[in-house]
């Protein structure tokens, strides 16, 4: 009786208690709200993180002679493939290095040849030749010795490369290093060549398998 007549003489004393329920209730959802978004953000970053490159490939070589990444032919004469094979010194060769990771991706690269519109000896006159290095020693891509204009076009991004070699790396490999020599002659028997020039550019396009 008492607690009712002191309400009766204080009634907002009463209403004030209910408004006081009415905040704790809504701080409390609030509370619940803000715990839930931080657990699932956590829970997310956790669980996505940021995406990891599929593979990182370091195309690296030495600028000698100026021509960047290419190799030139300019004041030369024909030769067989025998000699050819056996050029040395960076004026007739183009030594480069393919290395990176592969964060245990199946991925591969390609080395394509990009021919410079410059050049005004024809492109089947010209003989490439690739090799893989181990040391001091050298081992051929491929037995024959292809022509360049004989080489597969490839189109990337809208420009036309010549496909000259491709290397697969399966999961396995997680890191790789390979040294390469890429020699370029004039082809025995060409004539088409006096006071002409042949250069092209050396690219290395790497991409996953299936991307």
């Amino acid at each position: 009786m008492e607690q009712e007549k002191y309400f009766e003489e204080y009634p907002y004393i009463e209403d004030q208690g209910s408004w006081i329920w009415i905040i704790f209730v809504i701080s409390l959802f609030l509370l619940l709200f803000i715990l839930i978004g931080i657990t699932f953000s956590l829970f997310n970053n956790t669980i996505h993180g940021e995406k990891t490159p599929l593979y990182d490939f370091v195309f690296n070589y030495s600028d000698v002679n100026g021509h960047g990444n290419g190799i030139n032919i300019e004041n030369a004469n024909e030769m067989s493939d025998e000699i050819g094979k056996r050029l040395t010194g960076s004026a007739n060769t183009f030594e480069f290095n393919v290395s990176g990771n592969t964060h245990n991706i199946m991925s591969k690269y390609i080395i394509a040849l990009e021919e410079n519109e410059s050049s005004t000896i024809p492109s089947s006159d010209i003989k490439i030749y690739l090799s893989s290095v181990q040391g001091n020693i050298e081992n051929p891509i491929t037995q024959e010795i292809p022509i360049c204009s004989e080489l597969e076009n490839i189109e990337i991004d809208g420009k036309t490369y010549k496909k000259l070699y491709t290397v697969s790396l399966p999961n396995s490999v997680s890191t790789f290093s390979q040294d390469y020599i890429l020699r370029m002659w004039i082809r025995e028997g060409a004539t088409d060549f006096y006071g002409k020039t042949y250069s092209l550019k050396v690219n290395v396009l790497a991409e996953g398998i299936g991307d």
